[in-house]
């Protein structure tokens, strides 16, 4: 260091570095014969001392970072899910069950009422990534809803309740296994609440066909237990495949 090279802006960096660092000894050298610089070193030094002085701040727990971490990875997850692909895999899932069963019924309801599924359906998976957990809650509500609105005093019907149930396992089974395929190959941390929703909001669409073909869909009690009940079904087939997918989180370094 020449006796022109002032220190002036480094100061507090020459002042940090190992006592036998050759800058930092070529600086001291330098300061003194130079006030300045020694001035400016000087200062550095304080700083430094001051910011050794400053506690460290306490890193919070693992748990609580894992709590904090949860649904930005659920929300990380969402953006995952190829919203376009499913809704045209549930919508040519829709018109395949209906158009492929032996009988439909008629009607101009009936079919308002099963397009109004599927509409909730597709808005639901449409909606996941702005609001999140409320998407599944909106799939049930529609589920319930529509059964509210179909609710008739026919017997229970119980015989052809397996067949409803595997329609709408069915109808679920397929955009869950392309989610299931996504998120594998992305190594999503959080998949969870988008394999919910996804895998009810197939089955919904099952039960908008079901209101087409199912002879007994105007009996409250069938329609609870095996529509609904299909799609509840499918959210919890999902739950266990989201949580076997899921990853652990990692605890933040500890410094």
């Amino acid at each position: 260091m020449t006796e022109s090279a002032h220190i002036l802006e480094n100061a507090p960096g020459l002042a940090a570095l190992p006592p036998d660092d050759s800058e930092r000894v070529a600086a001291y050298a330098h300061a003194h014969d130079c006030g300045q610089c020694a001035r400016a070193l000087h200062q550095g030094e304080r700083l430094l001392a001051a910011l050794d002085t400053v506690p460290s701040t306490a890193t919070p727990p693992p748990k609580r970072l894992r709590a904090i971490a949860r649904p930005i990875l659920a929300r990380l997850s969402a953006l995952v899910v190829p919203a376009r692909l499913l809704s045209t895999v549930m919508v040519g899932l829709w018109l395949v069950l209906v158009f492929a069963a032996k009988r439909r019924t008629g009607g101009s309801t009936a079919w308002i009422e099963s397009a109004a599924l599927v509409s909730a359906a597709l808005a639901c998976l449409a909606w996941l990534r702005r609001i999140g957990p409320i998407a599944a809650w909106l799939v049930f509500g529609a589920s319930a809803l529509m059964a509210a609105l179909v609710w008739g005093d026919e017997p229970f019907a119980p015989g052809k309740g397996v067949a409803c149930v595997l329609t709408e396992l069915a109808a679920a089974a397929v955009p869950t296994a392309i989610l299931v395929r996504a998120f594998i190959r992305r190594r999503s941390m959080r998949p969870t609440l988008a394999l919910v929703v996804v895998s009810a909001a197939g089955a919904l669409v099952g039960q908008a066909a079901l209101l087409l073909t199912c002879p007994d869909r105007t009996s409250g009690l069938h329609v609870l237990a095996f529509h609904c009940g299909g799609v509840a079904l499918a959210a919890a087939g999902a739950l266990v495949t989201g949580r076997l997918l899921a990853r652990p989180v990692p605890d933040a370094p500890r410094g």
